[in-house]
C-alpha cells in the first residue's frame, strides 16, 4: 500500500488481499480530507476465477458455506464510495460470467451470466429488475435457458421478481416471492403453462406412449433442507383436449378375461380425451404419488362410447424415470391396466 499526506488530506492506494489466501482480489484508492472526513474511495475487483479445488465463494463470505459448492466461473466488479462527514455511501456493480455451482436447494446450476447494479453496495442492496440468464438448472428435471429477474434487499433476503424456463413446448414460471439466504425452508408458487404432452413424453423418454394436447396448472413447492416437496399439484388438459395412445404389448396380453375390460384396453390404443388430470404430491427427489385421470373415447370402440381411466403410482420419481428410460414399460402399463380392469369389473357387478 502506498500512502501520502498533503495539505490535511490522505491519498492511499494499493491492493486488497484475501485474509485466508493472501491473494490480491481488488485494487483500491482512498482520498480523504481528515478535518472534514470528506472524500472518495474506489474499489476495482480483479477478475476472480472460481474452480473446484481452488478459489471458492467462501473465501469472500462464510455465509456462502454450504450454500454454494463446487463453484466455477468468473466474478468481477467495481465500487465507488462517497464519504461525507465520515459516513460512507456507495454504488457499484458485479459482473458474473459462466458461473456454475451446486446448491442444496436447487440442485446443480450452470452457465449463470449477468450483472448486478448496486444502489447501496455496502448494504448489498440493488436496483430492482436485475436480470441473470441460466444455461441449465437441475432440481430433479433439467431446465435450460432460464431467465431470472430479482432485487437484492441486503445480505439476507432477495426479492425474486420473476423466473421462467421454456419446457416441453410451454413455459415454467415462478411467481414473485421473497428468498432468504441460508433459510431452512422456502416456499415457491410454480406455474406450468401450455406444456405439450408430446414433448413431455419425449423429455421424460417414456417408451410406447404417444400423446398430443397441452396441460397447464399452478402449485406450491416447498424446499425443506435437501428435499423438494410438491404439494398436491394438478395439471389439467387445456380446453381443446387431446389424444393418448399406448403402443406397447401389455394391452393385448391382458385381454380375454372380461368383455368390458377388453373394450377399455382396446380404447387406450387411441383415446381422444376431453378431460385429463395429472396429479403430483410428495418429494421430487424421494417418495412421490403420481396420478392420471382420463375421460375420453375411441371412435372404433363401442361407437365412440366414453371411457374413464384412473391410474395412481406411488414411487421414487428418479428411480422410476431411470427405469422407464432403460427397461420396457409393459410392467408399469400392465399394473395400471390391471387396476382399470378390476374397476370396470366392479362397476359391472354393482
Amino acid at each position: 500500500i502506498e500512502a501520502a499526506l498533503r495539505d490535511g488530506a490522505i491519498d492511499m492506494k494499493g491492493a486488497l488481499l484475501n485474509e485466508k489466501t493472501q491473494t490480491a482480489i481488488a485494487d483500491m484508492r482512498l482520498q480523504l480530507h481528515l478535518a472534514e472526513l470528506n472524500g472518495l474511495a474506489e474499489l476495482k475487483m480483479r477478475p476472480l476465477i472460481f474452480q473446484p479445488g481452488g478459489l471458492q465463494p467462501t473465501a469472500l463470505s462464510e455465509k456462502l458455506r454450504g450454500v454454494l459448492t463446487s463453484t466455477s466461473g468468473e466474478l468481477s466488479g467495481h465500487a465507488s464510495i462517497d464519504i461525507v462527514e465520515g459516513a460512507p455511501n456507495g454504488t457499484g456493480n458485479v459482473t458474473v460470467r459462466g458461473l456454475s455451482f451446486d446448491t442444496l436447494k436447487a440442485g446443480s446450476v450452470s452457465g449463470v451470466n449477468g450483472q448486478i447494479n448496486f444502489s447501496d453496495i455496502l448494504g448489498l442492496k440493488s436496483e430492482p429488475h436485475q436480470v441473470f440468464t441460466i444455461a441449465e438448472i437441475n432440481p430433479g428435471v433439467p431446465l435450460s435457458d432460464g431467465v431470472i429477474q430479482f432485487q437484492l434487499n441486503g445480505a439476507e433476503t432477495t426479492t425474486l421478481e420473476a423466473a421462467r424456463w421454456p419446457f416441453a413446448g410451454g413455459m415454467i414460471r415462478i411467481r414473485p416471492t421473497e428468498w432468504t439466504l441460508g433459510s431452512d425452508s422456502e416456499n415457491l408458487m410454480v406455474e406450468l403453462a401450455d406444456i405439450e404432452l408430446e414433448r413431455l413424453v419425449e423429455t421424460l423418454k417414456v417408451p410406447d406412449l404417444v400423446a398430443t394436447g397441452t396441460v397447464s396448472g399452478a402449485f406450491p413447492i416447498e424446499f425443506v433442507g435437501a428435499n423438494i416437496m410438491v404439494r398436491q399439484a394438478v395439471l389439467k388438459a387445456d380446453e381443446q383436449g387431446g389424444a393418448l395412445a399406448y403402443t406397447g404389448s401389455a394391452v393385448d396380453t391382458l385381454k380375454g378375461q372380461n368383455e368390458y375390460a377388453d373394450y377399455g384396453l382396446e380404447a387406450i390404443k387411441m383415446l381422444n380425451f376431453s378431460v385429463m388430470e395429472l396429479g403430483l404430491d410428495g418429494n421430487l427427489i424421494g417418495r412421490l404419488l403420481l396420478s392420471v385421470n382420463l375421460l375420453g373415447s375411441n371412435p372404433d370402440v363401442l361407437d365412440g362410447a366414453a371411457f374413464k381411466f384412473g391410474l395412481t403410482v406411488d414411487s421414487d420419481l428418479v428411480p422410476l424415470l431411470e427405469s422407464l428410460n432403460s427397461a420396457p414399460t409393459e410392467s408399469y402399463v400392465s399394473e395400471g391396466l390391471a387396476l382399470e380392469r378390476e374397476r370396470l369389473e366392479r362397476e359391472q357387478n354393482e
